[in-house]
């Protein structure tokens, strides 16, 4: 959902980065002229150490996005290594397409270019990579294209080469390398290629000493880069780390060789402490908010120290001498350490600042760092369009991340735990301490020991914040549940009814029927199931925790076929042995709903919220405006048109709503919007008619973000009916965090509220009647929420 809030104070977020913006390597940044290249054979040339010189700017964003999304994430158990995870040599391309991410192009305005993967001139393998002079194309792009990956090898040394053809005129053709210690790019090495003209492969070579940068850096950038009317083609791309190639080498994210021995509870108060730590300084300290240092890098290297610690004082040593080795934090002399004026307080939560295993000198740079602190948006946390908080994180997506070291394992719980602690607006009422949720959580994914254990353990610490949007997808989890029963099921009195089915002769062959209720799967019941298996997806309430569990195949999914299931029909038990099937065999159809609108008997109209459109409106309106009520189906995900639909239904502006967003000035705390508004805002109603019969607005537990947003608009008109059952109780505006792993987890960015300050999130939305279907209701196939509003509707 994105919906354009008024701000009590317009001033709280810069300029939002031009992700198709692009940065051009230049001729002029070598710091030394280029040598004549040195033959050494006839296709063989080694340039000597150049550097390039790029301008930053936020397409690194749009580049690692892309190689989020399409690496693929490989088993640590050990598993095979894939031979080229970042397509350095273009084979994991497709011609047709044109696509070989994760490789982008830029999208600047100097658009003279096409760029492809080629098959009929290729250096080695099956395809090579050709930026081509076609000013005449029909999309045409900038000769530009990138890829950011992450050097996920301790080492000394990078070997850097390529191969290169290029046709002219030539302008300029460069390759660049640039290798980034931090975030925030202040601190790189560089290394480039200046490509000459040549009709055939010439190898280019140099090498990388890394320096003074420090495991793990950040990332490598490669940057190609071509002006002149001919080609540049590129192939066989290879990084060596210490001269062993980089994806022959375990990752070192990779868990082998780790011994995992239980945590004392002296490590895991340590441990908690350093996150909290961690997270304060990364958007509490100007120099680390604004990426100067390598955050996560920071947290894998002082985790060891702070786990060996063996008193409060070397803990607290360890502490101050990292802070101490950040530099002097500027000291700002009108500042301190009180919460701004106008700033709701409910979520800062500092008590650990003064936990008695801190030494009082820790103690004190904790209060100094308050009073000196960042206090705009940074490098890791901004504003989206929207005013809920955009998780700037960039993952590192090393390789074997599937089942990581125990390090990398614990910056995936500290990284959501903070972001969390700073910038959820609903962190008041998840309903535990959260505090406490860090500490119970720590061990378990400190000490899983295969990837379904960390797996299991983390997505439920992700869940436990009890939000419908938090619910979030792991691949790992998902194969422990990949085989579905031929029926579909639903939530009557949180028992689990047959419905329907998904394959008709396979459910015929198991046997069960419409209405039968799941009482037992493998002798275990569903209640127990439920309990066990909530946290695979979370829930902001119970409603939407059985409705997860069932629509995500978590009670009745597994990855066995054979199971035996107790059902209880008419009163009477049975037990069946039923298969499962992998999703694709049962050769599912989805009915499609293509009811918009109807007029019902009685002169009732309906209209389903979920198929209008905006430009249907105005058209579907007008056939609506004499009918002597109107249920609007809200049991689905509308289309942004209830802003459009209410301004037929009211006189004129009225509030429905006011959102509270974070605060960068003193993170963990929040302000709110102005009231928000709908319904027309011009005296002649821009020439709509105002509907004169009862509006009743349908909803349950599918009525979510969106579509409570815009149920709390129908709420607006005189006399609306709400009938159904428990919302999602998830409305605002969903914030991604990237997961170490190349996973996402997502949370509710925004708190939403009614103009009279009654809470959405958790609760639902305002219910004036409650209306839920019957066991007997799936046998006869009714729709008794809706027959309950054509009632509700003839009176």
């Amino acid at each position: 959902m994105t919906l354009p809030i008024p701000l009590v104070n317009p001033k709280k977020a810069g300029p939002i980065p031009n992700e198709h913006s692009s940065y051009r390597p230049s001729i002029a940044a070598f710091t030394q002229p280029i040598a004549n290249p040195v033959r050494q054979c006839s296709n063989t040339v080694i340039l000597p150490h150049n550097t390039i010189s790029m301008k930053l700017n936020s397409l690194r964003l749009l580049a690692l996005a892309s190689l989020l999304a399409s690496c693929h994430i490989t088993c640590a158990q050990p598993s095979p290594l894939s031979p080229d995870p970042w397509n350095l040599g273009f084979e994991r391309s497709a011609p047709g397409n044109s696509s070989f991410a994760p490789w982008t192009r830029t999208a600047f305005q100097d658009r003279h270019y096409t760029i492809t993967v080629d098959s009929t001139e290729v250096q080695e393998g099956r395809y090579a990579l050709v930026i081509r002079y076609t000013p005449e194309a029909a999309n045409p792009s900038e000769g530009q294209v990138t890829n950011t990956l992450s050097i996920d090898v301790p080492c000394d040394t990078l070997t850097l080469s390529l191969y290169a053809k290029c046709t002219g005129p030539l302008k300029e053709a460069i390759v660049g390398f640039n290798l980034f210690q931090d975030r925030g790019e202040k601190k790189v090495i560089q290394r480039g290629f200046k490509i000459a003209e040549s009709a055939n492969w010439v190898h280019y070579t140099t090498k990388m000493p890394l320096g003074d940068l420090r495991f793990p850096t950040d990332h490598l950038r490669i940057s190609a880069y071509y002006i002149g009317k001919g080609s540049l083609s590129l192939d066989n791309i290879s990084i060596l780390a210490d001269g062993k190639p980089l994806y022959a080498t375990r990752s070192a994210c990779s868990p082998i060789g780790e011994t995992i021995t239980p945590l004392t509870p002296a490590q895991v108060t340590y441990l908690a402490l350093l996150g909290k730590a961690w997270g304060y300084l990364k958007y509490y300290h100007p120099l680390v908010a604004k990426g100067q240092f390598n955050w996560d890098g920071e947290l894998m290297r002082l985790l060891p120290r702070v786990k060996a610690a063996n008193n409060d004082e070397t803990f607290s040593g360890e502490l101050l001498s990292w802070i101490d080795g950040l530099g002097p934090v500027p000291p700002c002399k009108k500042c301190d350490a009180a919460v701004p004026d106008g700033l709701q307080t409910m979520n800062i939560d500092l008590r650990w600042m003064k936990d008695s295993h801190f030494n009082q000198a820790l103690q004190n740079k904790w209060q100094e760092l308050l009073i000196n602190r960042h206090r705009e948006t940074g490098v890791y946390a901004t504003y989206d369009p929207a005013s809920n908080v955009s998780v700037k994180d960039m993952e590192y997506n090393w390789r074997e991340a599937e089942y990581p070291s125990e390090a990398y394992r614990l910056l995936s719980l500290f990284r959501y735990w903070n972001i969390i602690q700073y910038f959820a607006p609903n962190k008041h009422i998840i309903g535990r301490d959260w505090n406490e949720v860090l500490e119970a959580f720590l061990p378990r994914i400190a000490e899983a020991r295969d990837s379904l254990a960390y797996h299991t353990a983390l997505f439920a610490f992700i869940h436990s914040v009890r939000d419908n949007h938090a619910s979030s997808y792991s691949p790992v989890i998902n194969k422990a549940y990949n085989h579905y029963l031929p029926y579909t099921f639903t939530i009557i009195n949180q028992q689990l009814v047959v419905k329907g089915v998904y394959n008709d002769s396979l459910a015929r062959a198991g046997g069960l029927q419409k209405g039968d209720i799941i009482e037992q799967i493998e002798g275990q019941s569903v209640q127990d199931l439920v309990a066990a298996r909530k946290g695979l997806t979370g829930g902001s309430n119970e409603t939407g925790e059985w409705h997860l569990l069932n629509a995500m195949n978590k009670i009745t999914g597994g990855n066995t076929t054979k199971i035996n299931v107790t059902i209880r029909r008419a009163g009477t038990a049975a037990t069946y042995q039923l298969t499962r099937y992998p999703f694709a065999q049962l050769r599912y159809q989805r009915p499609l709903d293509t009811v918009l609108h109807k007029i019902l008997p009685g002169n009732i109209g309906y209209l389903n919220m979920g198929l209008l459109t905006v430009s249907q409106v105005d058209q579907i309106m007008p056939l609506l405006q004499d009918t002597r009520a109107i249920i609007f189906d809200i049991r689905n995900y509308p289309r942004s048109t209830a802003k459009h639909v209410v301004e037929y239904l009211l006189a004129g502006e009225v509030p429905f709503a006011t959102c509270t967003y974070p605060s960068f000035a003193y993170p963990g705390a929040f302000q709110s919007t102005l009231p928000l508004k709908c319904g027309p805002s011009t005296p002649n109603r821009r020439g709509k008619f105002l509907y004169a019969g009862k509006v009743i607005v349908l909803v349950n537990e599918t009525t979510q973000s969106h579509a409570e947003w815009s149920t709390m608009m129908f709420q607006t008109v005189p006399g609306c009916h709400t009938m159904g059952s428990q919302t999602a109780g998830s409305d605002g505006n969903v914030s991604r965090i990237p997961i170490p792993g190349g996973y996402t987890a997502f949370m509710t960015g925004l708190g939403v509220y009614y103009p009279d300050s009654t809470p959405t999130q958790r609760v639902g939305v305002k219910i004036d009647q409650v209306v839920k279907p019957t066991l007997q209701g799936v046998i006869d196939g009714k729709d008794e929420v809706l027959e309950a509003a054509i009632q509700y509707a003839g009176n």
